[in-house]
């Protein structure tokens, strides 16, 4: 959902979502594309609704994520899936994902 603009002289600040079909470990779900972020993440119910079939790997080091509005993001850990994007953007084939609590 983007924004156009509003009246005269008015840029337009928010961009259009970037969201993608994309395939995780052969399941399809749309997915928002942050190009800007620095890890992937899904949520914990997620995980308990499409992949309860890979493990959650613990993480050796703490990794401390801090949201848009400053707050600390918990996590339980990791897992590897198989990615592929509807629209190939670069050459990803797999991907780490951290799963929120």
């Amino acid at each position: 959902m983007g924004s156009s603009r509003g009246t005269k002289g008015d840029p337009k600040l928010i961009g259009d979502m970037t969201e993608a079909k994309v395939t995780l470990n052969n399941i399809e779900l749309e997915a928002l594309l942050d190009t800007g972020s620095c890890v992937s993440v899904i949520s914990k119910t997620c995980y308990r609704e499409m992949f309860t079939n890979s493990p959650i790997q613990p993480l050796k080091d703490t990794i401390n994520i801090e949201c848009a509005d400053g707050g600390k993001l918990p996590y339980e850990g990791y897992m590897e899936l198989e990615l592929t994007l509807e629209k190939r953007i670069t050459n990803i084939n797999q991907t780490s994902l951290l799963i929120s609590t």
